[in-house]
Formats: structure tokens, sequence, C-alpha cells
């Protein structure tokens, strides 16, 4: 069997006769044969106006994306900030001992401000989470779409690509990606401040329980006084001060009457210094 193949014009072949037509190639076997004849190249897709308005839309794309990025690493390190203050004055309340009392219930101090620091640290979460990190999602997804229609074009514009392939991390048998390693770094800190505040809390009890009510502490150089021995011959008071039995002050006010609030108010000031 022999086909004969004719690629004419089709107006030129229209005024041939058969006789006039020659065969320039001849199917022996099968149709098969004509896919021998050409020659078949990868298809590229030639839709894009103008390449080089579209790389200046993917460039700026990847600019919205570092704007948006930079935003949520700025919300970071300002909750990072108040998180080391908070953890700073809580330190110095619990050396302290500060305790604050609500409605007859005494506590600490520094349980209280790591709490309270878990309402601004949920505030910086949302904002990270829900706000900007969702806009920065709608830059790398623009992002991925004109790198999409760049592949055959332009193969080496991958960066988003790229990026969205290395960002996960594999833990155990989970693989958490970005959304998930960003809920992760909150929620381990909201933990932390948590086991803190009940730590201390029942540190404090703990301390209650073991030492019994707490007794009044006096400085280093209080004088506790036993006895006051006051003795007023004509115009002077003789005030002598014993501790432990023993006279360590003797002072003399003069009196004049019409100023015993005066004398008073000598006496509550030596008796609270008693270098006087």
């Amino acid at each position: 069997m022999q086909i004969e193949l004719h690629l004419y014009d089709v107006e030129k072949e229209k005024k041939l006769t058969r006789p006039e037509t020659p065969s320039m190639y001849i199917l022996k076997n099968s149709f098969s044969e004509i896919v021998d004849l050409f020659e078949f190249t990868e298809h590229v897709d030639n839709n894009i106006a103008n390449l080089s308005e579209t790389i200046s839309v993917w460039e700026k794309t990847i600019d919205v994306q570092q704007h948006f990025n930079d935003l949520c690493l700025r919300i970071r390190n300002y909750g990072i900030t108040l998180l080391t203050a908070v953890l700073g004055v809580s330190a110095l309340a619990l050396k302290e001992q500060l305790l604050v009392s609500f409605f007859g219930v005494t506590v600490p101090l520094a349980s209280i401000l790591l709490l309270v620091a878990i309402v601004p640290w949920v505030a910086f979460w949302f904002m990270d989470r829900c706000w900007y990190r969702q806009l920065l999602l709608g830059a790398v997804k623009n992002g991925l779409r004109i790198e999409k229609s760049l592949e055959k074009t332009l193969p080496g514009i991958q960066l988003a690509t790229q990026i969205g392939k290395s960002s996960p991390i594999n833990f155990w048998k989970w693989k958490i990606h970005a959304g998930g390693k960003l809920n992760l770094f909150y929620v381990m800190v909201i933990v932390f401040l948590m086991f803190s505040a009940i730590a201390i809390l029942c540190m404090q009890k703990s301390n209650i329980a073991k030492d019994g009510p707490e007794k009044e502490k006096l400085p280093e150089k209080a004088v506790v006084i036993e006895k006051i021995d006051v003795q007023i011959p004509n115009d002077f008071i003789t005030l002598n001060l014993y501790v432990d039995s023993e006279t360590v002050k003797t002072k003399e006010v003069e009196s004049k009457k019409g100023e015993d609030k005066q004398n008073l108010q000598n006496f509550e000031d030596m008796t609270k210094d008693p270098n006087n």
C-alpha cells in the first residue's frame, strides 16, 4: 500500500491536475510515518504581553512581602521587650517579697504581674497571626501565581516557591509550617508565664505554713526599749531608756508651761532614733 502526501498551498492545488502533482513524500506502511516528518518541541506559553512588566510586578510583590514580614518581626520584638520588662519587675517584686491583698486574700505581686502580662501578649499574637500575617500570605500567593506563569520562560524566578518549600520543619511525626511555628512561639511563652505565677504563689503559701504568721522585722539599728523612767525635777524632764535592764540613753528635755506638745514630740523623736 502506498499513500501519497502532497504538501502544497490549497489554492495552488486547485489549479493543478493529478498528473501535474508530484509526490514529495510517500507513506509506505501507515499514517504514523507522518510523525517522522515533523520536529516537535516543548510548548512555550507566549501569552505574556510584556515580559519586563511582569518581572516588575513580581519585584514589587517581593517588596510587599518583605514589608509585611518586617512588620511581623517588629511586633514580636515589641512583645519580647515587654516580656523582658515584666520578668525584671516580677523578679524585683519577688526579691522584696511584695504582697497584694484582694478581698482578704494575700498573693505575691510577682504572680499578679506575670498573669497580667498574658493579656498584652495575646494582643501581640492577634496582631501578628490574625492581622499582618494574613496580608503577608496574600502577597505570597500573588508571588507564587506570577512565578507559575514565568516557570517556562524564566525558570530562575522561584523565590517565593523555594521559600515555601524550605519553611516547614519536621518534628517527630509532624510537619510544622510557618503558622504552626508562630502559634507554638506564643503558646510556649503563655505556658511559661502561667507556670511561673503558680509556682511563686505556691512557694509563698509554703513559706507561710512553714514560718507561721509573719513577724514584723525591725531595722538592724533598732533598739527595743523595755522601760522608760521619767523624772521631772524643777524645769527639766529626765528620760532614762532601759534595754535589757541597762540604761543606754539619758536625755534631759527642758519643760516649760504651754510646751507639753513640743516635749512629747521631742520624746518621740528620741525614741525613734537611738543615736540621739
